[in-house]
This record gives C-alpha cells, structure tokens and sequence, in this order.
C-alpha cells in the first residue's frame, strides 16, 4: 500500500514512519521546521500544507 504521512520527519510522525515501511512504501511530506533529519530510507517531499499559494 502507497501511504503519505504529513509531518512525517517530527518524533509522533517519525514513530509512524518507522512502523509503516517495515510493509508499505511510505512518502513523507514535511516542512522540515522542527527536524534537522528525516529518514532517508523513504520518499520525501518538502513542504509547507500552511503555504496556500503553492497549491
């Protein structure tokens, strides 16, 4: 199964990530605020959900 965590890189969503790829292929979208570090080993999309105009 496809899944997209947002807020994937932060420590609650983080958690989840590491739990889901174990069988699913994961992508996480984040702004990368909080977190110097994401895990590598999953897709990953910057971002901002706050930023309107980009959508």
């Amino acid at each position: 199964m496809n899944v997209l965590v947002v807020g994937g890189a932060g420590y609650v969503g983080g958690g989840i990530v590491d739990k889901l790829k174990e069988n699913h292929s994961v992508t996480v979208y984040d702004s990368l605020i909080y977190e110097e570090s994401y895990r590598k080993d999953v897709k990953f999309v910057y971002g901002d959900i706050r930023d309107h105009e980009n959508y």
